[in-house]
C-alpha cells in the first residue's frame, strides 16, 4: 500500500498554507473586529450627520483604522516573511503506508529523513491543491494533492480517517 509523493515547497504553496493557518487561527477575531468597526463607523456617521460632532469621533475613526490595519497586516505579513524562508525550494519526498509516513526533506542547506505516525497528527485539511498534515496548531506537512491519483487519494483518506477524529479532518474535493 505504499503511496509515494514528491512535493516542492514553492513560494505560492507556502503562502497558501500561511494564509490558511492565519485565517483558521484568527478567523473569528478578524470577523468580529470588522463587524465592530463597521458598527462604530455607522454610529459615528449618524452622530456626525445629526449633530455635526466630527471632533468627538476622531478617536472612533482612529480605532476603526487600527482594526482595519491590524487585519491587513495579518494577511500581509506572511507575504513578507515567506520571501526569506529557507523552506522555499525545499523538496520533500513522502512515502505513506498503513501506520504512518516517512518524509525525506532536501533543502539547499541540509537533508533529513523523518518517520511520523498518523496518531501524531492533530488535524488534516485537504483542499484542491494541497493536503495539510498538521503536527501542531501552526505547523504542518504540505503535500501536493495534485500529484496523487484519485485512487491514491481515496486510500490515503481512508487510512487517515482511522487515526484522525472526524472533527479534525476536513477533506474537500
Amino acid at each position: 500500500m505504499p503511496i509515494e509523493n514528491t512535493t516542492v515547497y514553492t513560494h505560492e504553496r507556502l503562502l497558501r498554507f500561511s494564509q490558511h493557518a492565519t485565517i483558521s487561527r484568527y478567523k473569528w477575531l478578524m470577523i468580529s473586529s470588522m463587524i465592530w468597526s463597521l458598527l462604530f463607523l455607522f454610529v459615528a456617521i449618524v452622530f456626525i450627520v445629526l449633530w455635526g460632532a466630527v471632533k468627538a469621533f476622531l478617536p472612533v475613526f482612529a480605532l476603526i483604522a487600527a482594526l482595519w490595519l491590524w487585519n491587513g497586516l495579518l494577511m500581509l505579513l506572511p507575504r513578507l516573511t515567506i520571501k526569506k524562508s529557507p523552506n522555499v525550494g525545499a523538496e520533500l519526498h513522502y512515502v505513506f503506508d498503513a501506520e504512518g509516513f516517512t518524509v525525506h526533506a532536501r533543502t539547499a542547506h541540509a537533508e533529513e529523513t523523518k518517520r511520523m505516525s498518523y496518531s501524531g497528527l492533530t488535524k488534516v485539511v485537504k483542499n484542491k491543491t494541497e493536503i495539510y498534515l498538521f503536527i501542531s496548531a501552526g505547523q504542518a506537512h504540505l503535500v501536493d494533492a495534485e500529484a496523487f491519483s484519485a485512487e491514491q487519494l481515496d486510500i490515503l483518506k481512508i487510512t487517515l480517517s482511522a487515526y484522525v477524529p472526524p472533527k479534525k479532518m476536513k477533506w474537500l474535493s
